[in-house]
């Protein structure tokens, strides 16, 4: 096949990442580019079936070289591509540019799978890399051929998820940081927080430091099955999985996102109250959440069918869980109100750090109310006016485009807060939309390209010790008086939950202002269509990880 320099048929299954590293050798090239064309080979109507899949790839192309805070030429070959949505029958093409004078030219190219909800369904995928783009289409005709590579031109270094997830490989000679990263409901570690393992992972290279970053797999599909069930879980994958292949382990961190924060804490107290030597023996140092319900997710102002379908178990246990209701036929106490207390209370006390990052707006999954841990000081806070948020339960049975609340004007939140006032941000839903996690609205060209043109997300930055949080109460107790009878009941104990994460500990809270969906945008689900998060994630890894703790 004559113009033909690479051609692959392969498949990636849910959490699942396939990366090509092509190196082009320009000595032997006399063209100034080539080709590639990505085509999800899925038959057309597997399309109709979202529930069982969805069967969609994200892609995209980028110079290995390439760096988010770099400023790119408009019109040269650094720009990346990348395709958000590539769905059953349809193709990505795009024309790679050669014109720079060097003897190797090289890309990467990444395919991921956008499966949520099913962990047996796989979407089939051919990579072809060709001299022209008349070429490519002939290939598809003629040449049936699972893998071609022509010698001498290209040479192509495929990694799929294991690899990625196993390098760089530590020194087993010096003391290592294992970090731990746990997903939330409906979601997987292995590609949706893959960006931060990575980020993470150029830092470490930076600094020196000898360090792990690994998340546990076994609870992808089973996000329903309840905290306790999840927690425990990822806690015997860190004693019987990671310890025995790494003893020299000295130190650990836990970076949760959404449902993940709360699983990470009952899988500190699993260890605590299971395995009493391991806090004895590794020091805890970074404890962080994303967007994270700390206190649950039971929206006073949302529908009350909303709010029956998380107490009767729409989405098991863990709404229930979510909901604050008991799960336990022996309990009298919801989980969330007894997780700040007792095991996990006394290892969270030993962090050097605990951090939490919330969305200030366009999280239309945890309220910052939940995410913020209740108590923040609004006299400090500046964030744009709100709109009301669309509803959970119709926006997951008919997936729609998600609501974008308008974030061109900026109003000061001061004697109209929840703390000063007593009127309530606005409710989120807990259902996470599938549609807001898919169908995003996109980043600019601008923005992906041009450091300076990215506005400031990070909108508060404070540390609450107990002592600033017992000021707070009193403000917010002098004004109870004005609050609707019907939230005093479920405001106090999201109260006394949040009084028991502060008892005794000093939190760092990060409020951020993020663009739809700002839920997953927070930890760059994905490299280039989640980017807003970009400098969220700059500020976790700059601040958790630059130095040598």
């Amino acid at each position: 096949a004559a113009g033909l320099l690479y051609k692959y048929r392969g498949s990636v299954k849910l959490g699942q990442i396939e990366r090509f590293n092509s190196s082009l050798n320009l000595e032997d090239f006399d063209q100034s580019s080539f080709w590639v064309r990505i085509k999800n080979l899925e038959l057309l109507p597997l399309k109709a079936f979202y529930l069982l899949g969805p069967y969609i790839l994200y892609c995209d192309i980028r110079n290995p070289g390439f760096g988010h805070n770099d400023l790119l030429n408009y019109i040269t070959a650094d720009q990346p591509r990348f395709e958000p949505n590539l769905h059953p029958n349809q193709t990505m093409i795009h024309e790679l540019s050669c014109h720079t004078i060097k003897k190797k030219y090289v890309w990467v190219i990444d395919i991921v799978s956008q499966i949520i909800f099913s962990d047996s369904a796989s979407v089939s995928f051919e990579i072809l890399l060709s001299k022209s783009k008349e070429k490519l289409h002939s290939f598809l005709k003629v040449d049936h051929q699972n893998h071609f590579i022509k010698n001498g031109l290209l040479t192509i270094v495929k990694q799929d998820t294991f690899d990625l997830w196993n390098l760089p490989l530590p020194i087993k000679e010096k003391p290592l940081h294992l970090v731990l990263l746990t997903h939330g409901l409906h979601s997987n570690v292995s590609a949706d927080m893959y960006y931060i393992k990575e980020q993470i992972d150029k830092t470490s290279s930076k600094t020196g430091e000898n360090l792990i970053v690994r998340g546990y797999p076994g609870n992808i599909c089973k996000t329903e099955r309840g905290i306790k069930y999840l927690g425990s879980r990822m806690a015997e994958y860190i004693i019987k999985d990671i310890l025995p292949n790494h003893l020299n382990i000295d130190k650990i961190s836990f970076i949760g996102h959404s449902l993940g924060g709360l699983v990470q804490t009952f899988s500190i107290a699993y260890i605590e109250n299971n395995y009493p030597w391991f806090f004895k023996k590794i020091k805890p140092v970074n404890f962080i959440t994303l967007a994270s319900p700390l206190l649950g997710i039971l929206n006073i102002d949302q529908p009350s069918y909303i709010n029956i379908a998380l107490s009767s178990g729409m989405v098991g246990k863990t709404g229930m869980d979510l909901g604050l209701k008991l799960t336990e036929l022996n309990s009298t106490t919801p989980l969330l109100y007894l997780l700040p207390t007792g095991p996990a209370h006394r290892i969270l006390k030993k962090f050097k750090n605990r951090t939490i990052y919330a969305n200030a707006i366009n999280d239309g999954i945890v309220p910052l109310r939940t995410s913020g841990l209740f108590f923040l000081d609004y006299d400090k806070i500046t964030i744009p006016s709100f709109k009301p948020l669309q509803s959970a339960v119709s926006s997951w049975i008919f997936p729609q485009n998600p609501v974008i609340l308008d974030d061109k004007s900026n109003i000061p939140i001061l004697e109209n807060s929840s703390i000063n006032s007593g009127i309530e941000l606005p409710k989120a839903s807990m259902i996470e939309s599938a549609a807001s996690i898919l169908f995003l609205p996109l980043p600019s060209k601008k923005y992906l390209m041009d450091p300076k043109s990215r506005e400031n997300c990070i909108i508060h930055d404070e540390y609450y010790t107990e002592e600033i949080v017992n000021e707070l109460l009193k403000k917010l107790n002098e004004k109870k008086k004005i609050l609707k009878e019907n939230q005093k009941k479920t405001k106090k104990l999201e109260k006394t939950i949040a009084l028991k994460w502060h008892k005794g500990m000093t939190w760092r809270k990060v409020l951020v202002k993020l663009k739809p969906d700002a839920h997953n945008n927070i930890i760059v689900r994905r490299r280039f269509s989640n980017a807003y998060g970009w400098l969220v994630v700059d500020h976790l890894v700059n601040n958790h990880f630059q130095n040598d703790y």
